[in-house]
């Protein structure tokens, strides 16, 4: 595994160089410096490699998880969710990351799915025959979004096309710049903050296809997993109505869990 302590203090060492040297000369090249990291390709695939391994684990793996949705201060809904990642190794298939949803709190949603195969999702309500295509815009919002978080795995849809350096209540930040790379990535753009030392991400901004920002995760802590640290809790907030709401997360558990291959097809929901 790449030393990703020893790449950000290069690269800091770089551009303080390259800022002694403008100084010297008179120019004030701060926007310049701060945008851009001349970095080799590979250093950057770095970055988004080792973020990653704070936010997605081996398949497959379950999560139980709370949900809590926020306005105006207060609680005004709640749920309990089980998310399921399937076990299809993206980068030997090339296929879409699959995750499957459970919405297993009593009440009017015990008994939802929903299925995420890259940008196309299913929801399948208990006691129909079929499930239904969830619109892309519409994943943005309610019981999509929520379960849309585990499936949107930056890695496999994602590559990174810029580094800039940001402070954060007093510290250090990388921010990368994604670029989507296959036609099925759900969104256009993302902007990935993350410990300059580190790479534990900080806060993910995600934009349309048109450019538009669309909504924020805020990573708000990590629990410790099989040698490492995964998400243990988030905030989203979608911008793209005029509400304050957001959604808290909290991730109870995460453990090794197979499902069959088959019921990660639309037309099976109804059998798990």
């Amino acid at each position: 595994m790449h030393d990703l302590g020893s790449f950000a203090r290069k690269l800091s060492r770089r551009t303080a160089i390259h800022e002694l040297i403008a100084t010297a000369a008179g120019l004030d090249l701060t926007g310049a410096l701060s945008s851009v990291f001349a970095a080799p390709a590979a250093d950057l695939r770095d970055w988004l490699t080792e973020a990653g391994r704070y936010l997605y684990v081996t398949r497959p793996t379950r999560w139980s998880a709370e949900v809590e949705s926020w306005r105006d201060g207060k609680i005004f809904d709640t749920a309990k969710i089980e998310a399921y990642i399937g076990d299809f190794p993206v980068q030997r298939e090339g296929t879409p990351p699959k995750t499957l949803v459970k919405f297993t709190e009593e009440g009017i949603r015990k008994g939802r799915l929903i299925l995420y195969e890259g940008d196309r999702a299913w929801m399948y309500f208990r006691g129909t025959n079929q499930a239904i295509r969830v619109p892309l815009a519409e994943q943005l919002v309610g019981d999509a979004d929520v379960a849309s978080i585990l499936n949107v795995d930056l890695r496999h849809s994602y590559v990174v096309s810029g580094v800039d350096r940001e402070t954060g209540d007093g510290k250090p930040m990388t921010a990368l710049t994604l670029t989507a790379s296959k036609d099925d990535a759900p969104f256009g753009g993302v902007v990935l903050k993350v410990n300059a030392d580190t790479a534990q991400p900080i806060r993910a901004q995600f934009s349309t296809l048109s450019g538009k920002l669309a909504k924020t995760i805020d990573y708000l802590s990590f629990q410790p997993y099989q040698g490492r640290h995964v998400l243990q809790s988030v905030r989203i907030k979608v911008l793209l109505n005029a509400k304050s709401d957001y959604t808290i997360i909290r991730y109870l558990a995460v453990s090794a869990y197979e499902l069959p291959r088959r019921l990660f097809t639309p037309t099976l929901l109804k059998d798990f």
